[in-house]
């Protein structure tokens, strides 16, 4: 599977500050969104095809 870049990590050497990407897993991502998209109001079918697509139920 693909992995996405979602942020920066800092670190320190010296006095130069490194960032390096972080990498989240797909399986995360699909949790994250799906429990996001509980907080919104949307219609019963909408929501079905999201869980769909998302793996969720």
């Amino acid at each position: 599977m693909q992995s996405v870049l979602v942020g920066r990590k800092a670190h320190s050497r010296g006095s130069e500050s490194i960032t390096e990407p972080t990498i989240r897993d797909p399986d995360q991502i699909r949790r994250d969104c799906a429990r996001k998209l509980r907080a919104v109001q949307i219609s019963d079918h909408f929501q079905a095809l999201l869980g769909y697509l998302l793996g969720k139920d």
